[in-house]
C-alpha cells in the first residue's frame, strides 16, 4: 500500500517536472529562404558596397521569450539579392573597417530599428509583428545621399497555439518576403539615388574635343575656341599707318 502511494507520488512529480520543462523550453525555428521575383527595372549604374552590421545580422523575432525566429541570415541574403537586382555591381562587407574599393561609388547600410511581437490574449487571434527598417546610402566620404525607413506589419494566426510551429515558420518566411518587396520598391523609386547616378555618369564622361558641326565648315574661331584660346573677331580693324608727306623742291 505504502509502495503504491510512493509510486503514485513519484509519477505525479515526474509529470509535473516534464510539464514544467516543456513550458519553459525555448524553441528556435529555422526558416527557409524564399526567393522573390522583382519587377523588371533598369539597373542603377553605381558600384555599391553593402554593409551588414552585427545588429542586422543578429536580428531575430521573439514571442513571449520562448519562440524565436533568427531573421539575420535571411535578411542579409534578401538585402544582397535586392541590391544585385538594382545596381550594376555589389560587394558585401560585415562592417565598415576601411576605405571602400576604387570601384565603389556609394555605401548602403541597413538598420533594424525595432522588432515588436505582440501575442494575442486568445489563441484563436493573430500575433502581430511590426518591424521598422532604416536604409542609408552614403557616398565615399560619408555624406548621406539617401535615407528612408519602412514598416513591416504582419499578422500570424496560430503562432501561439501548441501546434503553431508551422504557422511560425510560415510567418518568418512572410517577414523576409515583405522586407524584400518593400526594400526593392524604396530603392528603385528613390529620386535622390537616380540624381546621384546621373552626377557620377557625368563625372565619368570625358570632355569631348570634337568640333561643332557647321554647314559652312569649321572656321578658325571654332578651332581656337575648342583649344581654349579666345577667338579673335574676324572683322578686326586694321591698324592705321602713318602717312608720309612728300616735299617738292
Amino acid at each position: 500500500m505504502i509502495t503504491e502511494q510512493i509510486g503514485g507520488k513519484l509519477r505525479k512529480a515526474g509529470l509535473l517536472l516534464l510539464v514544467t520543462l516543456l513550458a519553459g523550453c525555448t524553441m528556435v525555428y529555422e526558416i527557409p529562404f524564399l526567393e522573390t521575383n522583382y519587377p523588371q527595372k533598369d539597373r542603377i549604374d553605381l558600384g555599391i558596397e553593402l554593409i551588414m552590421t552585427q545588429s542586422f545580422r543578429n536580428a531575430k523575432w521573439v514571442q513571449s521569450g520562448m519562440d524565436i525566429i533568427p531573421l539575420g541570415d535571411n535578411l542579409c541574403k534578401s538585402a544582397e539579392e535586392v541590391a544585385q537586382a538594382l545596381f550594376s555591381s555589389v560587394s558585401v562587407k560585415n562592417d565598415v573597417t576601411e576605405l571602400p574599393n576604387s570601384n565603389v561609388d556609394a555605401i548602403l547600410i541597413p538598420h533594424i530599428l525595432s522588432i515588436f511581437v505582440n501575442p494575442p490574449p486568445f489563441v484563436f487571434q493573430a500575433t502581430k509583428t511590426t518591424i521598422v527598417v532604416e536604409w542609408t546610402l552614403k557616398n565615399r566620404i560619408g555624406a548621406v545621399i539617401w535615407k528612408d525607413e519602412f514598416d513591416i506589419n504582419l499578422g500570424c494566426h496560430g503562432c501561439t497555439a501548441m501546434w503553431g510551429a508551422l504557422s511560425i515558420k510560415k510567418h518568418g518566411g512572410e517577414i523576409i518576403r515583405e522586407f524584400s518587396q518593400q526594400f526593392f520598391k524604396k530603392l528603385s523609386s528613390a529620386d535622390a539615388i537616380r540624381k546621384f547616378e546621373q552626377s557620377k555618369l557625368q563625372a565619368r564622361t570625358p570632355i569631348s574635343h570634337d568640333l561643332p558641326p557647321s554647314s559652312e565648315g569649321y572656321k578658325e574661331k571654332d578651332i581656337e575656341a575648342v583649344e581654349g584660346i579666345e577667338a579673335q573677331p574676324e572683322n578686326r580693324p586694321k591698324p592705321k599707318r602713318a602717312k608720309t608727306r612728300l616735299f617738292e623742291d
